[in-house]
């Protein structure tokens, strides 16, 4: 699936495209300077996956582990409480994640959680964000 249909496809509003847009203008801003262009690795859309990848790219590996314990216990229990028990701890392990990433990112809840569905669905069409490079000097 191609990287803006995906985008588009997620939900996202008008308001919360403008605030990644105004994040990524003063971002672009505080590394180029005013008025340089950019390559097409560093566009909008390479933008918000590479953000979707730091709000959601954890909670990837560590959701089958709930899940796993969850149908573990109500398959090889007598009683259901504990798998009920798993899935409440999931939600709430899903709600911390969320708003922890949402206030360190400074973004909205709600929009956090779309990105997080957005990283989702980038592991599941395997698109990737462009990969960063980190030269020490």
């Amino acid at each position: 699936m191609k990287i803006k249909r995906l985008i588009l496809k997620n939900g996202f509003t008008y308001r919360e495209l403008l605030k990644l847009k105004n994040q990524y203008r003063d971002r672009k801003n505080d590394t180029y300077g005013k008025g340089v262009k950019v390559t097409d690795d560093e566009s909008l859309k390479y933008y918000i996956l590479v953000v979707a990848e730091l709000c959601g790219g954890n909670m990837i590996f560590l959701s089958p582990v709930f899940f796993v314990m969850m149908f573990g216990s109500y398959f090889f229990s007598e009683n259901v409480n504990q798998a009920v028990f798993y899935l409440i701890s999931f939600i709430l392990f899903i709600s911390i994640y969320i708003w922890i990433n949402s206030r360190g990112m400074k973004l909205g809840l709600l929009l956090t959680a779309k990105l997080v569905r957005l990283r989702l669905l980038m592991f599941l069409y395997r698109v990737s964000p462009p990969k960063v490079e980190y030269n020490d000097k």
